[in-house]
C-alpha cells in the first residue's frame, strides 16, 4: 500500500476544485469558437464568402466545407459535454458555501503542511538532565537551520 500524506490528498481535493473552473472556462471559450466557425462555414455554403455574391461553392470545395463543418460540430459537442459535465460541481465551488469550504480546506491544509514539517523536524535523544537542554538547543539549531534553507530546496 502507497502512503500518501494527509496534506496531498487535500491538496489534490482543493486541485480538483480549482481545475473544475478551469475547465468550464476553457470549455466556454471553445463553444464560443466552434460556434463562431460553424456560422462562417454556413455562409461560405450558401456562397456569402465569394466577392461575386451569392455564388454556391462548387461539389469539391462543399464537401471541403462540410468536413469543416463536422469538426467544428465535433468540437461545439465536446464542450458543451463538458459544461454540463462540471456544472454542477461549478455552482458547489461558485456559491457561499463553496467558497467557505475552499478557503477552509486551504487553512487545513497550510495545518496539515505544518503538523507534517514539524513531525518531520523532530529528533530524539537520551533521556538525562545533562542531555535535555542539549537536545532542545540542539532542535532549535536544526529547526532554525532547516527554516533558512527551506527556499534553497
Amino acid at each position: 500500500m502507497i502512503f500518501i500524506k494527509p496534506s496531498e490528498r487535500v491538496e489534490f481535493i482543493i486541485r480538483i476544485l480549482e481545475e473544475c473552473k478551469a475547465d468550464v472556462r476553457w470549455a466556454k471559450q471553445q463553444l464560443k469558437e466552434s460556434e463562431a466557425t460553424v456560422t462562417d462555414l454556413k455562409h461560405e455554403l450558401i456562397g456569402a464568402g465569394s466577392e461575386k455574391g451569392l455564388h454556391p461553392p462548387k461539389y469539391e470545395d462543399r464537401a471541403k466545407i462540410a468536413t469543416k463543418m463536422q469538426n467544428a460540430l465535433l468540437t461545439r459537442r465536446a464542450a458543451k459535454d463538458a459544461i454540463q459535465i462540471n456544472q454542477p460541481l461549478l455552482k458547489f465551488v461558485e456559491s457561499d458555501i463553496g467558497t467557505r469550504a475552499m478557503n477552509q480546506l486551504g487553512q487545513v491544509l497550510g495545518e496539515l503542511r505544518n503538523v507534517e514539517r514539524n513531525m518531520e523536524e523532530r529528533v530524539y535523544g537520551k533521556r538525562g538532565s545533562e542531555n535535555l537542554s542539549t537536545n532542545k538547543k540542539l532542535n532549535r539549531l536544526i529547526r532554525d537551520w532547516k527554516k533558512r534553507n527551506r527556499s534553497k530546496y
